[in-house]
């Protein structure tokens, strides 16, 4: 389970771009649909990450959580995915020249991929399937 929430989010996104290629050009290859360097923005949005992590940490310090129902899900609904969301997608709108699918798709994936890294690297030895499936799923239905 570890190595999906780690290589799950690259994994799907190779899948992706696959069936993205044999959509628009069916029996070409990827050089034909890939404008810039897919790992030049990979690593763009794993660069963009390390300030999101500063801010979840500080949020999850400066943020109690309380176990009334609504609270404790509004907590982990804006920890784990509302927060990294916005921030994510403001960086694709700073740092992204031309907003196509590809490029999209390339950022949230490095960006994404370095959140399950750490997430496993803080929580080890205390996984949950929250931690190694379920985020990782809904990160790749977010990435779509």
């Amino acid at each position: 389970m570890t190595l999906f929430a780690i290589l799950g989010i690259l994994l799907f996104t190779l899948i992706v771009l696959f069936f993205y290629n044999q959509g628009r050009n069916p029996g070409g290859s990827l050089a034909s649909i890939l404008q810039r360097n897919p790992s030049e923005i990979f690593f763009k949005g794993m660069l963009h990450f390390v300030p999101v992590l500063i801010l979840l940490l500080f949020f999850k310090r400066a943020v109690p959580l309380s176990f009334k129902p609504f609270n404790f899900y509004l907590f982990y609904t804006v920890r784990d995915h509302l927060l990294p969301f916005l921030i994510a997608l403001a960086g694709c709108f700073f740092f992204l020249r031309k907003k196509d699918f590809l490029e999209l798709l390339f950022f949230l994936s490095g960006f994404y991929s370095l959140q399950a890294l750490t997430g496993v690297i803080m929580n080890y030895g205390h996984y949950e399937m929250y931690i190694l499936f379920l985020l990782p799923a809904i990160r790749m239905s977010v990435m779509l």
